[in-house]
């Protein structure tokens, strides 16, 4: 805005300054006009001529613009008398160009107002944003003297903490805020703060309020200069929340030890360094560990992390459980791994070791029951049946036959009936034992009836080697009755098939062609006297 009574004048200045880029909002001829159309067009720079019609002269005009829209006065006049510059100064112009002056002069010094506006205006916006920031923050923060260490402002924080005004903190060094016996410590803190430039995180200090309640506070201080003086800036922050949080974290820790020293179970805490931090007493008998040995050295005796470990799962918040076999003490346990907070906020793993050793043997011999003829200690029915489909598998996978043979004790029913259960059951058991005999390791042999037995040949097989193989068992048979005395002789009727791969069958069905064979060799054999059973002829299938 151009504000000049003489109209030559404003034109020629409204004509230098478009030519310079900028837009003139208005010209203006009186005090009051410019006051008035500053308010509506809100320019960015205002040229005033001190002289100007009507009751409202250029330099009053310029001080109410300025203090009721901080806009940016430049005098134009051809007076520069004394008294004429006092009044001028009380309206903090940005310039002053005296009549005449060049076109030069006038760029110059509008480009200089307006940036020198512009920046004291992004530096008020800064010192109101720290300051907002200062009154805001939730810590103490002060403002002290390096020298005297007397506290020069602070925020109020600052006075909600200790119960003092800020008027009554800045009659005070920032030492007499703290008890008598922590004073001198709190003086060469900032005497070192003042050498270093800079100290942080230091705790353990109390602050003493107005009545007498010590506050534990956290300092960090750090060093500036302000109009060359320096100064150092110092935040406390209440720490008592945190101090409690701590004290109950490790109130509830210390009780957990002790409930984890009286465990039966075998309890242990790690660092994310692996570093054992607790072991409980089972744990140390067992392993000989000693706290700040590495887990997997006590464990496992390696020299490196395990490329299994969970550690960092359970860092991240994950409780695992999983059985895990020692090869060092040959148990079996049940572990259980969970984060443990810390009172500083770091997290451990803490793990539970349960031992199962027992129950796993006792679940390996129900399984073992499950599948296992009671008297022979061969197969049973139905581990015969699951072995059969596992090899069956196999045998279809590798294209490989199988043979099925199916034994019956002929004349059991006249032992027991004329010797007794006793000396049937010692029948069964010496037959079981010339099975094994008999046959490889790799076969399954099973006992799958009161009388009744079979064998899975799972070696590749055919015609000739099953009638060797029954040859063989009968030699074997044989050789017993020769040597063993007793009122009987064993005699076994078989049948024997095979399996086909590529014409594969199920388990029943085998044992219903095996049956029939079998039953075709029982009607062959020729009985000798009724109470005792003769070695007979055996028929072979196809």
């Amino acid at each position: 805005m151009v504000v000049e009574d003489e109209g030559i004048i404003a034109m020629n200045l409204k004509s230098s300054l478009e030519s310079m880029g900028y837009v003139v909002t208005s010209t203006e001829f009186s005090g009051e006009e410019a006051v008035r159309n500053t308010a509506r067009d809100r320019p960015d720079l205002v040229l005033m001529d001190i002289v100007l019609s009507g009751e409202m002269d250029g330099i009053e005009a310029a001080g109410k613009i300025h203090s009721d829209f901080n806009t940016p006065v430049i005098y134009i006049t051809a007076h520069s008398d004394e008294g004429l510059m006092k009044r001028i100064k009380k309206t903090e112009p940005f310039g002053y160009i005296v009549k005449p002056f060049e076109e030069r002069e006038l760029a110059i010094t509008v480009e200089t107002a307006i940036y020198r506006h512009e920046m004291e205006k992004a530096l008020k916006e800064s010192e109101k944003r720290y300051k907002t920031l200062f009154e805001s923050a939730a810590d103490a923060i002060y403002l002290v003297d390096s020298e005297t260490l007397m506290i020069i402002d602070s925020n109020s924080s600052a006075s909600e903490m200790t119960g003092y005004t800020i008027k009554e903190l800045k009659t005070m060094t920032v030492g007499e805020l703290h008890p008598q016996e922590e004073q001198e410590v709190v003086r060469r803190i900032f005497r070192k703060v003042a050498e270093s430039g800079s100290l942080s995180d230091i705790s353990e200090i109390n602050q003493l309020s107005k009545n007498g309640r010590l506050i534990p506070v956290e300092i960090n201080a750090t060093t500036l200069e302000l109009a060359d003086i320096k100064y150092i800036l110092c935040i406390l922050r209440d720490v008592s929340k945190r101090k409690k949080a701590e004290m109950g974290l490790k109130y509830e820790k210390d009780k957990l030890i002790k409930i984890m020293n009286s465990m039966e179970d075998g309890v242990y805490i790690v660092n994310k360094h692996y570093g054992i931090e607790y072991l409980n007493p089972v744990i140390r008998k067992e392993y000989g560990a000693v706290t700040g040995h590495k887990c997997y050295k006590c464990f496992y005796e390696r020299k490196v992390v395990c490329p299994w470990c969970k550690i960092n799962e359970v860092l991240k918040g994950e409780s695992i459980r999983w059985e895990w076999f020692s090869q060092k003490n040959q148990k079996t346990y049940d572990r259980f791994a969970t984060p443990l907070v810390n009172p500083d906020g770091s997290i451990s793993k803490l793990e539970i070791l349960h031992d199962i050793s027992k129950r796993k043997l006792i679940e390996k011999k129900l399984r073992s029951a499950a599948i296992t003829d009671e008297l022979t200690g061969l197969f049973n029915r139905r581990g015969f049946f699951t072995l059969f489909q596992q090899h069956r598998k196999l045998a279809d996978r590798n294209k490989r036959r199988m043979s099925l043979l199916y034994m019956d004790m002929d004349g059991l029913k006249n032992i027991n009936d004329e010797l007794g259960h006793k000396t049937g059951d010692q029948a069964i058991l010496d037959t079981a034992g010339i099975l094994r005999k008999t046959f490889r390791e790799s076969d399954v042999i099973a006992r799958i009836g009161g009388d009744e037995f079979a064998v899975l040949l799972t070696e590749p097989s055919g015609s000739e080697v099953d009638n060797v193989t029954i040859k063989h068992l009968q030699k074997k048979l044989e050789t017993h009755n020769s040597k063993i005395s007793r009122n009987y002789e064993l005699l076994l009727s078989m049948g024997i098939t095979q399996y086909d791969p590529e014409h594969p069958c199920s388990i029943d069905e085998l044992l219903v062609r095996a049956d029939h064979l079998m039953y075709r060799d029982k009607k062959d054999h020729k009985l000798g006297k009724s109470d005792n059973i003769s070695a007979g002829k055996r028929i072979s299938n196809n």
